[in-house]
């Protein structure tokens, strides 16, 4: 299997995602319509993500990777990562790049929610078979994408929000460390955690959000 580098440089590569793996299989069936290990030259896969400055995404790629490798090398023939590194139309210029470069199928991950579906709905015209991947971009599945897989903010919220009430007994102040400001990921999250502080521990704070790109340097910046 190639892996392509992206032409704007190595430090434009995108992490993976996690679950990866089961989103390129129903892409790859929807690409080549039929069992896509039966395709002559296998899928060209773009995968997208909108930041990747941080060690989450960085696991996240070597994990999508060795999925990939171990469970998808007869579907899959080469793989290109694109990251739009926190910038919206960085991030639409890349989509369109996809589509004009004829992928047979892309996974997005987009961190401004809808903003990239105009885009989306061009490649999916020109053919691309897109899964999206963690994050709604509003749409209509089977149109404009062909499957939707989303993490639950709302539940990831509430459970860190029940470990925290246990481990500080229901008492005390939290700060948060984000990725870009009031992005898709950890605003519902944030959002989900005050709820429940505010039904079942009254008693505990949620200061304030650092925004912080996700990664190390940013996040002691904004402590």
């Amino acid at each position: 299997m190639t892996r392509h580098k992206d032409p704007q440089g190595p430090s434009r590569h995108a992490p993976s995602l996690c679950r990866l793996a089961g989103t390129l299989t129903i892409a790859a069936a929807a690409a080549f319509g039929s069992a896509p290990a039966q395709a002559e030259d296998g899928l060209s896969v773009a995968l997208f993500t909108g930041t990747c400055a941080n060690p989450i995404r960085t696991t996240w790629q070597a994990q999508a990777e060795y999925e990939i490798q171990q469970k998808y090398a007869d579907v899959v023939s080469s793989v290109e990562w694109f990251c739009a590194q926190g910038d919206v139309n960085l991030g639409i210029s890349q989509i369109k790049s996809i589509a004009a470069r004829g992928f047979d199928a892309a996974v997005i991950e987009s961190d401004w929610g809808g903003a990239l579906l105009p885009a989306i709905k061009d490649a999916a015209r020109a053919g691309v078979k897109i899964s999206i991947f963690l994050i709604p971009v509003d749409g209509e599945v089977g149109k404009d994408y062909v499957n939707v897989v989303l993490s639950d903010f709302d539940k990831l919220g509430e459970n860190a929000a029940e470990f925290f009430i246990d481990k500080l007994g229901g008492k005390g102040t939290i700060i948060g460390l984000g990725g870009p400001p009031n992005n898709t990921w950890d605003t519902p999250q944030i959002e989900a955690m005050k709820r429940v502080f505010a039904e079942r521990a009254p008693d505990i704070t949620y200061l304030d959000t650092g925004w912080a790109d996700w990664n190390p340097a940013s996040s002691a910046q904004a402590m």
